[in-house]
């Protein structure tokens, strides 16, 4: 008997159109052994009754849930990790797909040790498809990588996870608002080894009018990893200082030039000049281009 898979499928406001993408693509996997959780995290959404049209027309391994009340993307998780019964769970965003072997292909890697397998992806906008891999697949016990080069694992839409082992850690940490899925990824990777699968198992869809990072949001994540690794941080020094960095950027890029240079000056000791003025570079050019874009629409 094959192991079951649980899968969750959180959904806010999302036409049924794009969200019948989504499941369709765990009912095309070629490992069928699975229950799914569709979970509605709009209670107030109009178009409930197209939604609850559309979910009737599966078989009985889908259950739809409306939030009574708005949980957010970490509630909405937990909430179906806590109705899962599979051995392993997998996770996907209404408004991507997998592709057909990513269940099949993916369980084949793990061992007893390993909690969690991400893959390569794709990511596709309206102007390009590129295939999105690590420089370093990392694998193994890549806790001080993960930390170090940040989220290269991807969203939660990604990786398929071994149940006992996200019991162990706990669920995701609803506190954060973004980044709350790197911060799992980090708590799985310190107690379980990792497994890489060099092959795109999902298309990640993105929009003109996606901004795929929240500046504010980032720099309010960050400073709440700062916090919950301060030990870990103590250990690798570089990982410190690359959070630092993105912190910089994200001020930068916001307009925040005040608060950029006082922050840079705040941590002169992990940032460089020449690293401020790279990332003081980086930032108000990504903001002018984003500018530009507004404007011509």
């Amino acid at each position: 008997m094959p192991e079951l898979v649980s899968t969750v499928i959180i959904t806010h406001k999302r036409h049924p159109r794009i969200l019948k993408r989504a499941i369709d693509s765990v009912y095309a996997q070629t490992y069928q052994h699975f229950e799914l959780f569709v979970i509605d995290d709009a209670p107030d959404y109009e178009q409930h009754t197209d939604i609850v049209t559309l979910t009737q027309q599966y078989d009985p391994r889908l259950q739809y849930i409306i939030n009574s009340e708005k949980k957010g993307p970490a509630g909405s998780r937990n909430l179906g990790i806590s109705m899962a019964k599979g051995s392993f769970i997998a996770f996907l965003d209404d408004d991507d797909e997998w592709l057909p072997n990513k269940l099949t292909d993916m369980l084949t890697l793990f061992t007893p040790e390993v909690g969690l397998v991400y893959s390569a992806y794709n990511i596709i906008s309206p102007h390009h498809l590129k295939e999105k891999k690590p420089i370093m697949p990392y694998q193994g016990d890549i806790f001080p990588e993960l930390l170090l080069h940040q989220n290269f694992i991807g969203g939660a839409s990604v990786p398929i996870l071994r149940k006992s082992s996200l019991d162990v850690v706990g669920g995701f940490d609803e506190s954060f608002y973004s980044a709350e899925d790197y911060d799992l990824w980090l708590r799985i990777a310190k107690n379980n080894k990792v497994a890489y699968f060099d092959k795109s198992t999902l298309n990640y869809y993105i929009s003109d009018d996606a901004i795929s990072n929240d500046a504010s949001q980032t720099i309010i994540s960050r400073q709440k990893l700062l916090v919950k690794y301060a030990a870990d941080l103590e250990k690798y020094p570089k990982a410190k200082k690359k959070i630092y960095s993105i912190m910089l950027y994200c001020y930068f890029y916001q307009g925040q030039l005040m608060n950029a240079f006082r922050f840079y000056k705040q941590h002169r000791q992990d940032i460089s000049c020449p690293m401020c003025i790279f990332y003081a570079l980086k930032g108000c050019i990504k903001r002018i281009l984003l500018l530009g874009h507004v404007h011509k629409r």
